[in-house]
């Protein structure tokens, strides 16, 4: 019998499960000098009050310093739970975030990032995350969690590490 455990891809948890409600919160960085592609999966839960932005950035180095840069992406959200369904791909321009609001309760975000993009924003990108920031503070309730996926430009049966 043959297990495969995604080794075509790896998946790192990123965002635990919390409530983010008046203050920017960035998922850990991800390290892309190995990555053919890059995806995050960002799951909401409830989201109540205003509405929730979502930028993708990239850094020279894996920890905030206040030199990261937002990066073009796309992206996909889909239906509710139990719904099967999806929107259209859509592109959002370096510099602009996807927005979030109650009528996305319990949808998944599916971002897309090109690791050449990554690079032409900043030349020194190896790292890379998802940036999560309620628009005002009456956003009362938005729970999230993110994970993401790297598909090597080398895959193997063993996870090679990106730092």
């Amino acid at each position: 019998m043959s297990i495969r455990f995604g080794q075509a891809a790896k998946v790192i948890p990123l965002l635990a499960p919390q409530d983010i409600t008046e203050t920017a919160t960035g998922t850990s960085f991800v390290g892309v000098k190995n990555a053919n592609w890059l995806t995050f999966l960002v799951q909401f839960g409830v989201i109540t009050g205003d509405s929730i932005h979502v930028t993708v950035e990239v850094a020279p180095v894996n920890t905030d310093t206040g030199t990261e840069t937002a990066v073009g992406f796309n992206y996909v959200l889909t239906g509710a739970i139990d719904t099967n369904t999806y929107g259209s791909v859509t592109a959002v321009a370096a510099g602009s975030n996807v927005s979030l609001s109650a009528s996305d309760d319990n949808k998944l975000l599916i971002i897309d990032v090109d690791p050449g993009d990554m690079q032409s924003a900043l030349a020194t990108a190896d790292y890379c995350r998802v940036l999560i920031t309620p628009s005002s503070s009456s956003v009362s309730a938005a729970l999230v969690s993110a994970v993401a996926v790297i598909e090597h430009k080398y895959p193997t049966s063993n996870h090679v590490s990106d730092s």
